[in-house]
């Protein structure tokens, strides 16, 4: 019975919200999307943390064979993912900013019937700095692959061609 309530309430709040000028609906809105992208942000911002923070406890543990009595094979290929996660949940992260600020700027305009980002004019810096992380997370990529061949060693990845 209280779910019937609840649903006709929310008609009635749909109903309302139809009736209201833009700036009235915005205003409404625009606390409810802030939260929507602030958490979507926070969540994929800590993927590449908790895998580093992973990763050093991983090795600290290993220092020590009593606290967590793995093998060298495993503690490797633990290690190894580890390490990968760092730099895709860094793209994620650089994937979810960008396409936060497309849906920012689809938002604001549905409201003003503009694009914010339209008439920006970007010089060659303003396009290097955008680049800039994507760049960093590719070195990144390139010095945890060297660390993982030194880890495997060139036999390993042979071995794994035969596959």
């Amino acid at each position: 019975m209280e779910e019937i309530k609840q649903q006709m309430s929310d008609k009635e709040k749909q109903r309302q919200f139809k009736q209201f000028p833009p700036e009235r609906k915005w205003l409404i809105i625009k606390p409810f999307l802030e939260i929507i992208t602030s958490s979507t942000s926070e969540i994929v911002r800590l993927l590449p943390f908790l895998s580093a923070l992973s990763a050093t406890l991983l090795i600290i543990a290993t220092l020590n064979p009593s606290l967590i009595p793995l093998s060298d094979l495993w503690a490797k290929i633990i290690l190894s993912i580890l390490l990968l996660i760092i730099p895709f949940s860094l793209l994620i992260y650089i994937d979810e900013c960008t396409r936060g600020i497309k849906r920012a700027a689809k938002i604001m305009e549905s409201y003003t019937g503009r694009n914010p980002l339209e008439n920006i004019k970007h010089t060659f810096v303003d396009k290097l700095e955008a680049y800039f992380p994507v760049l960093i997370v590719i070195i990144y990529f390139f010095i945890i692959f060297i660390l993982l061949y030194q880890m495997w060693g060139w036999a390993f990845i042979c071995s794994l061609n035969k596959f």
